[in-house]
């Protein structure tokens, strides 16, 4: 009985002593000493504070956008497959039911949207001189699902930037992302607010080769040293950016300007990360940008993005 009360008390000191030297670093600083463990409980927004935001994503602003676009394109793929003069009308943009009337038989613009947008669109009515279309429902709630999913993505790659421990970013029902940020100062809750809230925008540019990449990556190095910062939790990654930039200015060839790839089989950006040159002079915005998705390369099989322009996208790019 004795033997028994004296293990149990035994094991209650081991748990309640190792309880204390996992906790202590909450409590005192064990930064400056060794330590077996330096790890600290991260705080909810109940006990810590922070930053709670509930979004909408603005899914008729996109459909709306998303209709014009693909009449558009139906206009002068029929004009230059067929050549076919068709005028399209967007009758409803959220579930993009569009209503083409041309001169002729419908036959040519139903074998045409088969060929071109199997599985994507369907025809709902047809008559002579008019074919009327719309999204098939399952492809739809992808489609809507895919842009949610993708805002979500958006807020998580921006939050990084604040360094926050265990941010919480998730799709509540169709169209609603909630953001909590524990630990976020009062200082920083305007600017998390802005960044995350900002429209984002895409730029295409052309990479200049005129500067070796071993001395681009030098001229990095020597900025960091001399100037005694670098990418880091602390420093954030559009503010280490600019601070790269106006210290290399006079060494860019102008028209330039310096943008980084995270490097391959690292976590983040912070632990390696690839510098490119980029031209502004040849800049193209994503305006003309039909869809972009995440894909593989057929032949290695490694993730890649895939992506379409419209007619006017696709000759200047």
């Amino acid at each position: 009985m004795i033997e028994s009360l004296r293990i149990r008390l035994f094991i209650s000191f081991l748990v309640t002593a190792i309880g204390v030297i996992w906790v202590a670093p909450n409590v005192i600083n064990t930064s400056k000493t060794w330590w077996p463990t330096q790890e600290k409980l991260n705080y909810g927004l109940d006990i810590e504070g922070g930053l709670h935001l509930g979004l909408a994503v603005n899914l008729k602003s996109v459909m709306k956008e998303q209709s014009l676009k693909q009449s558009a394109m139906i206009k002068s793929g029929l004009k230059a497959d067929n050549n076919l003069d068709v005028n399209v009308e967007v009758v409803d943009p959220a579930t993009m039911h569009l209503k083409l009337t041309f001169a002729g038989a419908p036959q040519q613009v139903e074998e045409y949207l088969d060929r071109t947008h199997r599985g994507t669109i369907q025809v709902i009515k047809s008559a002579p001189g008019s074919v009327e279309v719309q999204y098939y429902e399952t492809y739809l709630k992808q489609f809507t699902k895919s842009l949610v999913e993708k805002a979500r993505e958006v807020i998580a790659n921006r939050v990084d930037e604040f360094g926050v421990a265990e941010p919480v970013i998730t799709i509540q029902g169709e169209d609603r992302i909630l953001v909590q940020l524990p630990g976020v100062s009062t200082k920083d809750i305007e600017s998390a607010k802005s960044l995350i809230n900002r429209t984002a925008k895409l730029e295409f540019m052309i990479v200049e080769n005129t500067v070796r990449p071993e001395d681009l990556q030098g001229w990095v190095d020597e900025a960091e040293k001399k100037e005694n910062y670098a990418l880091t939790k602390d420093l954030r990654y559009s503010a280490y950016v600019e601070k790269i930039n106006e210290s290399l200015k006079a060494k860019l060839p102008k028209n330039t300007v310096v943008r980084f790839e995270k490097a391959p089989n690292v976590k983040n950006l912070e632990a390696g990360k690839i510098p490119f040159l980029l031209r502004t002079d040849a800049m193209m915005g994503g305006d003309s940008l039909n869809n972009a998705y995440a894909t593989f390369d057929n032949q290695t099989n490694q993730p890649q993005v895939a992506f379409s322009f419209d007619d006017q996208g696709a000759k200047a790019f």
